[in-house]
């Protein structure tokens, strides 16, 4: 029998997967290795004929679930990279030829509520537009010193003074939509 932290994350995984519009899913394999150990494969193509691959390992540790090693891997139609990024210790993500740091994005962790409207950009005008909307990151500690995490113009997450953002809240689909066309944006993954 599963450990119940386990087959609670599966089921996570499984929901937020089934909830995503204007996808078809080509493979979705939960390999349960153990009762408390499993790896999940799912391949996704979406719409306009771009496909995620998502490869994640997981165990449960002190009763909680832990990723041992992700993989995710985007490609567009024409079977160009998009992005990949993993765990391993050489690289977090590869976009275009470089290495670039990157804040791991669950799939089932995408809402429509981390998304905001840069209202002042101020100091900050080649990183963010005015009135523009961006993706945010959650960062407890950022929020702490009146921080926000946002992925910018470059493709980056960065804090800023959390004053110069608002909050936006998007319909799920449309978040979704937002992360899938903007790649560099950090999405999901």
């Amino acid at each position: 029998m599963l450990h119940e932290a386990l087959r609670n994350g599966l089921n996570k995984f499984e929901k937020a997967i089934s909830q995503c519009k204007h996808i078809y899913v080509e493979r979705y394999i939960e390999e349960i290795l153990t009762a408390e150990r499993a790896n999940l494969r799912i391949r996704i193509r979406f719409h306009k004929g771009h496909f995620l691959e998502i490869n994640e390992a997981f165990v449960v540790e002190e009763d909680r679930l832990v990723s041992l090693d992700y993989r995710y891997h985007c490609q567009d139609r024409q079977n160009r990279l998009l992005f990949r990024y993993d765990n391993t210790p050489h690289r977090k993500k590869k976009y275009q030829g470089k290495i670039l740091s990157v804040r791991r994005i669950m799939i089932n962790h995408i809402d429509g509520n981390r998304f905001v409207v840069c209202i002042d950009n101020q100091g900050n005008e080649a990183s963010l537009e005015q009135w523009k909307i961006y993706q945010s990151l959650p960062d407890e500690e950022a929020e702490n010193h009146n921080e926000i995490r946002v992925v910018d113009e470059e493709g980056e997450d960065y804090l800023y003074p959390a004053e110069c953002f608002s909050p936006v809240s998007l319909k799920s689909s449309v978040a979704k939509t937002f992360i899938m066309r903007h790649p560099i944006d950090k999405q999901m993954a």
